[in-house]
């Protein structure tokens, strides 16, 4: 394995790990935002969460597969 393998596999495997940080956040402040006060739940913040959520599992995923050497995505 190559440095450059190395380098997009773990780069994409943090990426992903932000992604799934940043929309797990999102929706704890929502639903703490909504038991604090009357303030209904935003439809789209929760669905913009669940799908950074989402999104970032399915890259980390990638980067897994990529690392494992099952997804080659450029040919040395």
């Amino acid at each position: 394995m190559d440095t450059y393998t190395l380098v997009i596999g773990i780069g994409t495997i943090i990426l992903g790990l932000a992604l799934t940080r940043c929309g797990y956040t999102s929706l704890f402040n929502e639903l703490k935002c909504n038991t604090r006060s009357d303030a209904s739940l935003s439809l789209t913040a929760i669905k913009s969460a669940y799908t950074l959520v989402v999104g970032g599992l399915l890259v980390i995923i990638l980067g897994v597969l990529y690392l494992m050497g099952i997804i080659p995505w450029y040919k040395t």
